[in-house]
């Protein structure tokens, strides 16, 4: 049993303990005060629980489509996660192709979820027709290398641009400033130590500027539109060509 459920169990118990029936709510309470005892749990990381299971959500997205992400996937992830206030990690099981979790409060996680995947698609497509539109000379060493380092390079341009649209969704009240503590319990109870994933960006030289303005061009045909009335909930509307 993961400690995500022991605690998620104790829980349980004191909400059991409330019960109108005396002898079931001693019971509950018993159990809950074992459980704790014997996996040496506080209650700090028990209300740490509760508000987390109260206020925090969670969305998964598989869009990627390599093992090893690159730098222009995990800065797209970086990029909506920071606009809907969320945090973003990634889930590999058995060196399968990574998911995307997004963690944050209301429905936010969910639709940095959807613009991620969106995003996602619409840059692998721009930059697939880039990478295919290069006329490379045949004299270079590796031209499947090079392929991708401009291809890359592209992709940083075209983010550099988005950035801006995604960047007009951010909430000046940042609601997340006090979850801080509650989303790293609630990380670690559910899904154990985490790890740091760092790509870097590629270096870019005087002759990349062309891929960098061709990126930035590419990315104007990406709409992220707000809606038009004020709502409880976050929405968007979003057409990428």
């Amino acid at each position: 049993m993961t400690l995500y459920k022991i605690i998620d169990k104790i829980c349980k118990c004191f909400r059991l303990a409330e019960s109108a029936n005396p002898n079931e709510a001693a019971a509950a309470l018993r159990q809950a005060v074992g459980l704790m005892q014997k996996y040496d749990i506080s209650e700090e990381q028990v209300d740490s629980h509760e508000l987390s299971i109260n206020q925090l959500n969670e969305s998964s997205v598989s869009s990627c489509s390599t093992v090893k992400p690159a730098y222009w996937i995990l800065a797209l992830s970086n990029l909506v996660a920071e606009a809907f206030d969320c945090r973003v990690y990634i889930a590999r099981k058995h060196q399968s192709k990574p998911e995307f979790i997004f963690i944050g409060t209301d429905n936010r996680p969910e639709v940095a979820g959807y613009l991620y995947t969106i995003l996602y698609r619409s840059l692998g497509r721009a930059r697939a027709n880039f990478m295919r539109g290069l006329d490379l000379q045949a004299e270079l060493k590796n031209i499947a290398k090079e392929r991708r380092r401009r291809a890359n390079i592209f992709a940083q341009g075209w983010l550099f641009r988005v950035s801006i649209k995604v960047n007009m969704f951010k909430d000046n009240k940042k609601i997340n400033n006090n979850f801080n503590q509650p989303v790293d319990d609630y990380v670690y109870q559910k899904y154990g130590h985490t790890a740091d994933y760092v790509r870097e960006p590629v270096k870019t030289k005087m002759p990349d500027y062309d891929d960098i303005i061709i990126g930035m061009q590419a990315a104007e045909d990406v709409y992220l539109l707000r809606p038009l009335k004020s709502t409880s909930k976050l929405l968007l509307t979003v057409s990428a060509v």
